[in-house]
C-alpha cells in the first residue's frame, strides 16, 4: 500500500507528518529531530552544515548540534535559506569547495536529507505534500521542480494546510489561519469540509480569502539585536565576526520574552561574557517602532476585504488559529484578540498544524482554491499605438478551469512570420493598485486604465513578465487587421497556465496544452 507524507519546511523548524488509516501522525526523524519532552512535538531545526559541497556531504537538523558544528559564524553552517527562496532576498552566497551554495541549493540538500531520513518513505512510489508560502507559489514550485525530490508530489499553501490540521476547528466552520513564521506572514480564511470522514466520499475545503507578505520572526531578531547593541553602546568593530552568534542570542531573548516579562540577553562581548536584562515592554516598543503590528494588520485587512466581496463579515469568522513561533509573541496574540475576540483565538498547535493539514490531503480532503493575482497577455493596441496587457485570468479565479478562456490575436506588422505570447502578472491583493474583483460571477476591474476594447487592458508598466515569450511560427506570414491566432488559456490543478494555439489561416494546432507559466 502506498503511503502519503507531508513536509512543512519552516524558516526555523521543519515538521514531517504521515497519513495513515487511523489519521495523521507527526514523525520523529532519528538524529535530526529535537524534542524537549514527550509533550512537545518533534521539530527538525531548519539548518544545514556543508562538510563537502563538491561531494554533497551535509548534515541537517539536530545532527549538527550533536556533532558540535552549530557555530553561527562558521560559513559552512547555513540557516535562513527558506526565506531567501520564498522572497528572492539577495545575499552573498558562500563559495564552499568550489561550489556556490545558493539558498535553492542549500534548501534542496536540506530537504533531500530530511526525505532520506523519513521512516518508510519510498521516494519513487509514495506521495509527499509540501507546504508553500501563500505569496511565493511560483518561485517555490520552480525550486521544488529543480531538484525533483520525489516522483509523486503536490503542494498546498501553508496557512490553508494549517486550517485543515488544527484540531480545534469543527467541520464546516469558517476559520482564519494566521501563520507567522521566521520569514513570512501567511493568512488564509477557509471554510472547512462538512465532515472529516473521507470514507464517506470526497471532502472539500474552500479557500475564501488569503494574504501574504515577507515579514516574520527573523525581522524581529534583527531589530531586537539592534536595540540591544544600542543599549550596550557597541559599534561595528565590537561585533566583528560574531554577528550571527549575537543574532541567535537575540532570537533566544525573543522566545524568552514570549513567556516572561523580562529576560537576559546573554552573549560573548569584546571584553568577555555579558548579560543584559531586557523587558517585554522594550520588545513591544521595538515592534511598534518598525511597524510590525501595523503591517500585520494590513495583511489581515487585505484578507477581510476579499472575504467581504464574498459576503462574509469579520464576525462570521468562527476560529482564529495561530501558527508559527512568532505568533507566540504576546503583542501579536493581543492584537489578534482585539480584532476578533479572545475566545476565538487558539494557539494549541502552532508548530504542527500545517504538516498535519497537508497530510490530510492524502486522506481525501480536497481544497477548492483560487488565484491570488491577475494574469494577462501582452498585445499591440493599434488605436493607441502601444503595447498593453489583455486580461485573461482575473484575480480570485477558481482553479482548475473547467473550460478555457479563449482569445484571438492579429499580427502587429505586415508579413509577420512569428508571434510571441508574453504572460504578465498584473496585480496583487492591494487596493492601491489596479484591482480585479468578482461580484455575482462578473469580473470588474477597479482603478484600471479605461479599456480600449471589449477586454480589460492594463498598461505595460503595471505588469511583471512571467515568461520570456512563447514563440509561435506563422506560415504563411500574417498581416495586421485580421485575427490569425486562436489561443485557449487553461489553468490546471497545479496552477500551471497551459496554452493551446490554433492557426486560423491554416486550421493547424501550433501548440497543444503547453504549460508556459506557474500562477499564484
Amino acid at each position: 500500500m502506498k503511503s502519503a507524507f507531508a513536509v512543512d519546511l519552516g524558516s526555523t523548524n521543519t515538521v514531517v507528518a504521515r497519513a495513515c488509516p487511523e489519521g495523521v501522525e507527526v514523525l520523529r526523524l532519528p538524529g535530526l529531530s529535537q524534542q524537549s519532552s514527550a509533550q512537545e512535538p518533534p521539530l527538525v531545526p531548519s539548518v544545514l552544515y556543508v562538510r563537502d559541497a563538491a561531494r554533497v556531504d551535509v548534515l541537517a537538523g539536530d545532527a549538527i548540534r550533536a556533532a558540535g558544528l552549530d557555530q553561527p559564524d562558521d560559513p559552512r553552517y547555513l540557516r535562513g535559506f527558506k526565506r531567501r527562496i520564498a522572497a528572492e532576498i539577495q545575499g552573498l552566497n558562500p563559495d564552499l569547495d568550489g561550489i556556490e551554495v545558493t539558498p535553492e541549493r542549500a534548501g534542496g540538500w536540506f530537504l533531500s536529507t530530511i526525505l532520506d531520513a523519513v521512516p518508510g518513505l519510498n521516494r519513487n512510489e509514495d506521495t509527499v505534500v509540501f507546504t508553500v508560502p501563500v505569496g511565493s507559489f511560483q518561485r517555490y514550485l520552480a525550486w521544488i521542480e529543480s531538484f525533483f525530490p520525489v516522483r509523486h508530489w503536490r503542494v498546498i499553501d501553508e496557512s490553508t494546510a494549517a486550517a485543515l490540521g488544527y484540531e480545534v476547528a469543527a467541520p464546516n466552520r469558517r476559520v482564519l489561519t494566521v501563520d507567522l513564521g521566521g520569514g513570512t506572514v501567511d493568512i488564509s480564511l477557509v471554510r472547512l469540509p462538512e465532515r472529516f470522514d473521507p470514507a464517506a466520499g470526497p471532502l472539500a475545503s474552500t479557500v475564501i480569502a488569503k494574504a501574504s507578505q515577507v515579514l516574520g520572526g527573523d525581522d524581529i531578531d534583527h531589530w531586537l539585536l539592534d536595540h540591544v547593541l544600542e543599549r550596550l553602546g557597541w559599534r561595528d568593530d565590537d561585533i566583528a565576526g560574531r554577528h550571527r552568534e549575537l543574532l541567535q542570542a537575540a532570537e533566544r531573548l525573543k522566545v524568552a520574552l514570549s513567556g516572561a516579562v523580562s529576560a537576559q540577553f546573554v552573549a560573548s562581548g569584546p571584553h568577555g561574557s555579558i548579560e543584559l536584562e531586557v523587558t517585554r515592554d522594550e520588545l513591544e516598543e521595538v515592534l511598534t517602532r518598525h511597524d510590525f503590528l501595523a503591517r500585520l494588520q494590513a495583511s489581515l485587512e487585505t484578507a477581510l476585504r476579499q472575504a467581504a466581496r464574498k459576503g462574509l463579515d469579520k464576525d462570521d469568522i468562527e476560529h482564529v488559529l495561530l501558527v508559527g513561533g512568532t505568533s507566540q509573541v504576546p503583542a501579536v496574540r493581543r492584537a489578534l484578540q482585539m480584532n476578533f475576540g479572545a475566545a476565538k483565538v487558539h494557539s494549541e498547535h502552532v508548530f504542527t498544524a500545517a504538516a498535519r493539514g497537508a497530510a490530510r490531503l492524502a486522506l481525501g480532503i480536497e481544497v477548492e482554491d483560487f488565484l491570488y493575482h491577475s494574469y494577462a497577455v501582452r498585445g499591440w493596441n493599434h488605436l493607441a499605438r502601444r503595447h498593453e496587457y489583455d486580461l485573461v485570468v482575473p484575480a480570485l479565479s477558481r482553479y482548475p478551469f473547467e473550460t478555457p478562456v479563449v482569445r484571438e490575436y492579429a499580427a502587429s506588422s505586415p508579413h509577420q512570420t512569428a508571434m510571441e505570447l508574453f504572460i504578465g502578472e498584473i496585480e496583487h491583493g492591494d487596493v492601491s493598485r489596479p484591482e480585479v474583483i468578482v461580484e455575482d460571477s462578473r469580473v470588474r476591474v477597479l482603478n484600471a486604465p479605461a479599456a480600449a476594447h471589449r477586454y480589460a487592458l492594463v498598461e505595460v508598466d503595471r505588469a511583471v513578465p512571467l515568461n520570456n515569450g512563447t514563440v509561435v511560427r506563422l506560415d504563411p506570414p500574417a498581416h495586421p487587421g485580421v485575427n490569425r491566432l486562436r489561443v485557449e488559456f487553461l489553468v490546471d490543478d497545479q496552477r500551471r497556465l497551459r496554452l493551446t494555439v490554433i492557426d486560423l489561416a491554416t486550421n493547424q494546432v501550433l501548440l497543444r496544452d503547453v504549460a508556459v507559466a506557474m500562477l499564484t
